[in-house]
């Protein structure tokens, strides 16, 4: 629940003493506090296959872009589906961000929201590119969804603080859901740029997904898929985009896939593309969609025609009950807050290891989600087990001896972020020696 905002408020206290009546009337400090504004800041996107993106800027009360001093920073991330608005907007970041600032709990922050969806809504922060060497022998960053990972940290930062009057030795990233997620792991990633991150119901430790014991998503995305369009023998992209309520997790995988599992080439390379030409009859080994038709050539063989697409790490059987394909959730892992932590490593990442996880413990932590960011949609539409995450990385951290914050609260995914984020900005105020 928001918090409530009120132009004035009275308090009458009536005392009575002998014979005679006083009344005292206490007025309470309710002007608004001195406001931010929004500044739009377009920026270089050709890493995503785009000319430009843009970005909200808050920047604080009097801001001076001539002060000696620069001013702290936060790239605020958003989740799935949501653009540069989704935190002004959404979740009335300036408004906060200015009651924080006048109260002296926070220092004069500049922040900063990127636009950050890719085609099919997701992005997760993450470079997306084809690993199969049989189709993407160089590992060519272009033969993918974007490279989001790039955008953020090559471009976006460099462009914002050449931009703005900002002092990069005071940067902290935060972020919910998706952003939760991208938040943590470019924290993880690129330690000695953050002093502070903080996530908000953040997918952390993805294998929770399916095997945490109350995960019911395999169930649930059968369901999707058989009510979507019972005759496919694979899950029906377009049926699901066209009903985007009833279909959250199908619609959320595709996201996830299209970060960790892009597929590039030519149709003949999609196994689905037989499966639904009636070629193959075995659906259980059908598990590649192509998506975006990027071949528009005419050629003599339609399916050598170049499409990009994804690769799920889900099959069904002939009744629609899915499994998991473990070498397609292996990629998926390979991307993994968690995973890359308890075995540090990563065959994405060759350079990443001890060094950055002692960085890493060093930065201040926070991370929160709701008590009910758990596996039931009834209340909140979503349901992907994000406690079950929560739960799982606080263990991690427990046994690596790395300090952190992580709070729970009355909740499910998206309802208890408001009245959260003043404890991620008090952490960062923190961090930068506040």
């Amino acid at each position: 629940m928001k918090i409530l905002k009120y132009s004035l408020l009275f308090i009458i206290a009536i005392a009575l003493s002998g014979c005679g009546e006083t009344v005292t009337e206490t007025i309470f400090d309710t002007d608004p506090p001195p406001a931010g504004t929004i500044d739009v800041l377009t920026f270089d996107a050709t890493v995503i296959g785009e000319a430009t993106r843009t970005a909200n800027v808050y920047l604080p009360p009097d801001y001076d872009a001539t002060r000696t001093t620069g001013y702290p920073v936060v790239y605020q991330l958003h989740g799935v589906g949501g653009d540069e608005d989704s935190w002004p907007t959404g979740f009335d970041l300036a408004q906060l961000l200015d009651r924080m600032i006048k109260a002296g709990v926070l220092e004069p922050t500049i922040v900063v929201m990127p636009s950050a969806s890719n085609a099919l809504g997701g992005s997760f922060y993450t470079n997306s590119f084809d690993h199969d060497l049989t189709r993407n022998p160089m590992f060519n960053p272009a033969l993918g969804f974007g490279a989001y990972e790039a955008l953020i940290i090559s471009v976006l930062i460099p462009t914002a603080e050449a931009t703005y009057n900002i002092d990069g030795s005071k940067r902290g990233i935060m972020g919910h859901s998706m952003g939760g997620y991208g938040a943590m792991k470019l924290a993880l990633l690129y330690p000695t740029m953050f002093k502070s991150v903080a996530s908000h119901s953040g997918p952390v430790a993805l294998a929770q997904l399916f095997e945490a014991d109350d995960s019911n998503l395999l169930e649930r995305i059968s369901a999707e898929k058989l009510a979507a369009n019972p005759l496919s023998p694979v899950l029906d992209l377009a049926a699901a985009a066209a009903d985007r309520a009833a279909n959250p997790l199908t619609l959320t995988m595709f996201g996830l896939a299209s970060s960790f599992s892009p597929h590039y080439g030519a149709l003949s390379t999609f196994d689905n593309f037989w499966l639904l030409a009636g070629v193959d009859t075995d659906p259980t080994d059908n598990f590649q969609y192509p998506i975006v038709f990027l071949d528009s050539a005419v050629i003599a063989d339609p399916t050598d025609d170049i499409w990009l697409g994804v690769d799920l790490p889900l099959v069904f059987d002939a009744n629609g009950v899915a499994t998991i394909k473990p070498d397609i959730f292996g990629l998926w892992q390979l991307q993994d807050t968690y995973t890359m932590l308890a075995t540090g490593g990563s065959l994405l990442y060759p350079g990443f290891g001890s060094t950055q996880i002692t960085d890493f413990g060093n930065m201040n932590i926070y991370f929160d989600t709701g008590m009910n960011d758990d596996f039931n949609p009834s209340d909140d539409v979503v349901g992907f087990g994000i406690i079950a995450q929560h739960d799982k990385f606080v263990e991690l951290l427990d046994v690596m001896s790395i300090t952190y914050t992580s709070a729970t609260y009355t909740g499910a995914h998206s309802d208890g972020v408001y009245t959260r984020i003043d404890e991620a900005f008090a952490a960062f105020n923190s961090a930068i020696g506040n």
